[in-house]
């Protein structure tokens, strides 16, 4: 189950084939080909030595256009153009697109020049030299040229070698500019280098850092620059700001297993917001103070609150029998990092971390260089006293998790107690618990985990248990297992007439199973061929075996004291043309043995004018369509997913997008199931739990092979839940709040109490999904986070009043 999106066709004039290192001899151009995707406050100054472009514009996603071209999974893509002979260069322009597919713009575009295609010369970063004209905005999709005349180089070759932002580069124009010609007689600075690829990889490291580093700088220098302290403080905070600058260029670091992008990422980031915390000193702010705002908004490296910010409280409503969170964030407004302790007092009768947990939330950067709290650390807990370390001039958030589970009904109130260098003040703390009790929610949830064994995605044998605990307590109960898991019969299972002659070894399967004893549905990914044991798809032998071997698994199902419809098998994955046909003939043959045994079917793609998916769809028990797909199928999609339900089958959604740290919690995650219930799908899908992209740790971006999509965060020794989890489990358990407002409604005889669930119902959904806008809903874009929580609230209340 994962994303693929791939160009049409290739760039104009490069060729027939993408991969790294494609070369194309092009002529000479003159002049500049008309595009209306130039960057906000760019303008092309310079000739054209060379334009890889049809001088064409089509609107709609790049990827999607035939005069783009676009790499899949490759970390460096380099594109090679011949200038004919040695030429003078000024600059490069490279244009891309990102917002979603779960596209990102390249993390580096590194240009080197050579007169020979053997001995390269670095000349410099595209993203880097391209922001004095501005930088792309991330929150939706958008085209963008990154463009530079600073260059002062000569060659006859350019290549360049593109750091995919996450799984993809895309790109549809690459235009040379010329320089004067006393550039000719320029010697090109830097050791020359044979192999640019294994360069780049070496050089994109030490990048990220300087990246990270430099627009760290450039934020406080700007908080500096507006701030409306004296003019002489301003210019010593300016003099420290470029003392550190200085230091940044020469940075040259390696990755390492060690290495983790959290925050300040080294000790010259440490000092630029030393520097920040001196800013916030003078602007009168307490050296340590708390504020607020929605736990699930968007929080700036340099934000601090407004005067409508709100109160800074711990606030937590719920039912008995589930979790529920608030936060409040904690900013030290000093040039030196603090030790915070923090002491739960009140009606909480201390520590009570089996139902009141306190995380720690570290910032990280990630590969497109956003950085983010969105790590669920637990807060270092010794001798009843949290202690959590706050680096100078940032804002740490205090994230606080209530599991109600064996709790009474009542309103605790209490507070935390926060001490630092002499500074004590408190944050008020409530808990209210509410007499109803939530069942276990009825809304299915998978991951496509496949913890059958360790050693799947991140999920090594140290980490396997962890992995169960952490799925339980967040309401999977549908887990996945692949072809290889499940007993498949060999052409030596069957006699000739097709009857299994040969008993299938269920040992494995049965070791699975035992793993999840609650589960709802144990779903296998059969990837299924075109034929079984030699027999074509849709002949006779073919029918009869596949039937008789879904009777041998209803069979065994029943012998283990679990029911056949528990049992859910999806044929192909998001599947293309070809594969459509084959969950056809596959569909046909298990429903005619008619044992119970439920199909399940993905889908990817909007398909109104492809009769294949539809019969495929047709043929299964229950429909998944991604979220996107559903609503970018427009109405007749929509209306043929109605039908489907209505003639008796189910429908779940999943989502497939990413990178996962630049996706809304609360959009993204949490609302994924508001949009179950307006909809009337019965289960959720999420990619994945432990895919982080092929490298070795979450904490680490740097080392960027593909998109990540877990919402956990991966060490090879442990794992540490993250916001988007916690947002999952919390759009579950307002499902069930809406759920049981629906079953109050039609149980009420009170018609004013009928009519007043029905409308809040309609009104509550209504209001928090607002609009569908994009699959790839980005977290930086400002949402209304609280809305989800206000309608939660309004729904229990009148839940007790109705009970």
């Amino acid at each position: 189950m994962k994303k693929f999106v791939m160009a049409m066709m290739l760039l104009v004039l490069i060729g027939a084939a993408a991969g790294p290192g494609y070369s194309s001899d092009i002529n000479i151009a003159k002049g500049c080909p008309v595009s209306a995707n130039l960057s906000p406050n760019y303008r092309n100054t310079g000739n054209v030595l060379s334009n890889l472009t049809d001088g064409v514009y089509s609107h709609g996603r790049m990827w999607m256009q035939p005069a783009a071209v676009g790499w899949e999974e490759n970390p460096v893509v380099s594109i090679t153009i011949d200038l004919g002979k040695v030429q003078p260069i000024s600059g490069v322009s490279f244009s891309t697109a990102s917002g979603e597919d779960s596209v990102q713009w390249p993390g580096s575009l590194f240009i080197w020049v050579s007169d020979d295609s053997r001995d390269w010369r670095f000349a410099g970063d595209l993203v880097a030299l391209s922001e004095k004209y501005g930088v792309p905005q991330a929150e939706s999709y958008a085209n963008y040229r990154f463009a530079t005349h600073d260059l002062r180089t000569k060659g006859r070759y350019v290549r360049i070698s593109a750091i995919s932002g996450n799984s993809f580069v895309f790109c549809d124009e690459i235009e040379i500019y010329k320089g004067p010609s006393d550039l000719l007689s320029h010697v090109p600075a830097g050791k020359p280098v044979q192999d640019t690829e294994a360069r780049t990889k070496e050089m994109y490291f030490s990048s990220r850092i300087i990246y990270r580093l430099n627009h760290d700088v450039d934020d406080v220098r700007a908080a500096v620059k507006s701030s409306k302290i004296a003019d002489a403080e301003k210019q010593r905070l300016f003099a420290r700001l470029d003392k550190i600058s200085s230091r940044i260029p020469g940075i040259n670091r390696q990755d390492s297993d060690d290495f983790e992008c959290v925050l300040p990422i080294d000790e010259n980031d440490a000092a630029i917001f030393s520097v920040y915390g001196s800013l916030l000193k003078s602007e009168g702010h307490p050296s340590l103070f708390a504020w607020k705002k929605d736990r699930y908004d968007f929080l700036r490296l340099t934000e601090v609150p407004k005067k409508s910010s709100l109160s800074p409280e711990i606030s937590i409503s719920m039912m008995r029998n589930e979790y529920r969170s608030d936060a409040v964030l904690l900013t030290n407004a000093s040039n030196k990092p603090v030790e915070a302790k923090i002491v739960v007092e009140g009606a909480f009768g201390g520590v009570r971390p089996e139902w009141l947990k306190i995380y720690d939330m570290p910032w990280t950067d990630t590969a497109v260089g956003t950085p983010v709290e969105a790590a669920l650390s637990p807060a270092a807990l010794k001798d009843g006293v949290y202690n959590v370390r706050i680096p100078a001039g940032m804002t740490k958030k205090l994230w606080v998790t209530a599991n109600s589970q064996g709790v009474s009904a009542g309103d605790y109130k209490g507070r935390l107690k926060i001490l630092s260098s002499g500074r004590a003040f408190s944050v008020p703390l409530r808990v209210s618990v509410s007499n109803l009790k939530m069942n276990r929610p009825r809304l299915s949830f998978c991951t496509w985990e496949y913890c059958f064994k360790s050693g799947r995605y991140a999920v090594n044998e140290r980490l396997f248990n962890d992995a169960l605990a952490t799925m339980r307590t967040h309401f999977v109960d549908s887990p996945w297992a692949q072809s290889t898991d499940v007993p498949t019969p060999g052409a030596d299972s069957f006699d000739s007439n097709g009857n299994m002659v040969k008993p299938l070894d269920f040992g494995d399967f049965d070791h699975w199973i035992g793993l999840w004893p609650d589960a709802r549905h144990y779903l296998l990914f059969l990837n299924a061929p075109t034929d079984i044991c030699g027999f074509p798809m849709g002949s006779d032998g073919f029918n009869i075996r596949v039937g008789n071997w879904m009777k041998a698994l209803a069979d065994h199902m029943r012998s283990i004291g679990r029911k056949p419809e528990e049992l859910g098998l999806m044929i192909r994955d998001e599947p293309g043309e070809e594969s459509q046909k084959v969950i056809i003939g596959w569909a046909n043959a298990i429903r005619a043995a008619k044992t119970g045994v439920l199909i399940f079917q993905d889908c990817n793609i909007g398909f109104s004018q492809n009769g294949y998916m539809a019969d495929a769809l047709k043929s299964a028990d229950v429909s998944i369509p991604m979220i996107g797909a559903y609503y970018g199928g427009g109405r007749t999609d929509q209306m043929f997913y109605d039908s489907l339900q209505k003639s008796g089958r189910k429908m779940w959604f999943y989502q497939c997008e990413g990178p996962a740290r630049m996706l809304d919690p609360y959009r993204y995650y949490r609302l994924e199931a508001w949009r179950c219930f307006k909809h009337g799908a019965v289960g959720m899908g999420l990619w994945a739990f432990g895919d982080t992209g092929g490298y070795k740790s979450s904490w680490n971006e740097y080392g960027w092979i593909r998109n990540e999509y877990s919402p956990l965060f991966f060490r090879p020794t442990d794992i540490t839940e993250g916001i988007d989890w916690e947002a999952s489990r919390e759009g579950i358990e307002d499902y069930e709040y809406l759920s049981m407002l629906k079953d109050a409604a039609a149980r009420t005889k009170n018609a004013t109490l009928k009519s007043q669930a029905e409308q809040l119902m309609s009104e509550a959904v209504d209001s928090v999904l607002g609009r569908f806008t994009s699959p790839s809903e980005r977290w930086i874009a400002n949402s209304e986070s609280s809305k989800a929580d206000a309608y939660r609230l309004k729904v229990l209340r009148l839940l007790e009043k109705m009970n």
